[in-house]
């Protein structure tokens, strides 16, 4: 008998390099002021809240994303990025609440209130050009430049009695939401929308 030499040959498929690389901070911040009055009419009563807030986030990412494709032509394909953001919220919430006895036992509440925030927020994904590392060519894919704007305002009554065998309680409220969002890049677009 003969026998044939077996021979296996072993050769890549692909290459890949990947890396990356994340630079970010946040913080937050908010304060509360609050006033309550009690008159000398008993229950008589107003009382105001106010709430402001702030959000702020920034930093960098980085990628490089390298693959080698050995095929009957072998292929590449790179990706180099950097990334930077920075975006910042703020938001205010109030209510103003007033209480006026009825009768021994009845007693009608008046309420308004407020609710509003902002946010911008830029996002630039720049590209490698040249193999030179001089990121000058703007991903528009992965970059966008907005602002938000949602606010609400709300305005309510009630009346509420109690006495030593029921407990009644009725009241209507009203509220109206208003959403303006406007984008400015890659392409420029605007929406405003009201909420009931």
């Amino acid at each position: 008998s003969t026998l044939f030499p077996y021979t296996t040959l072993f050769r890549s498929i692909n290459y890949a390099n990947n890396s990356s690389s994340s630079d970010l901070d946040a913080y937050d911040a908010s304060t509360e002021l609050l006033y309550r009055h009690r008159f000398e009419t008993r229950g008589r009563t107003v009382s105001a809240r106010l709430n402001l807030s702030k959000t702020s986030n920034y930093g960098d990412n980085q990628l490089y994303s390298e693959n080698i494709y050995y095929n009957v032509i072998s292929s590449s394909d790179t990706v180099d990025q950097k990334a930077h953001l920075d975006k910042n919220s703020n938001g205010v919430t109030g209510n103003l609440v007033y209480t006026e006895p009825i009768g021994g036992s009845g007693m009608i509440q008046i309420m308004g209130s407020f609710s509003g925030s902002k946010s911008e927020s830029d996002m630039k994904t720049y590209s490698n050009s040249g193999g030179m590392r001089s990121y000058s060519i703007v991903d528009t894919s992965l970059s966008n430049l907005y602002e938000k704007n949602y606010n609400t305002y709300g305005a309510g009554m009630g009346y509420s009695m109690r006495s030593e065998d029921i407990m009644f309680t009725s009241g209507i409220n009203y509220n109206r939401s208003i959403l303006e969002n406007e984008s400015i890049f890659p392409f420029k677009s605007s929406v405003s929308k009201g909420f009931i």
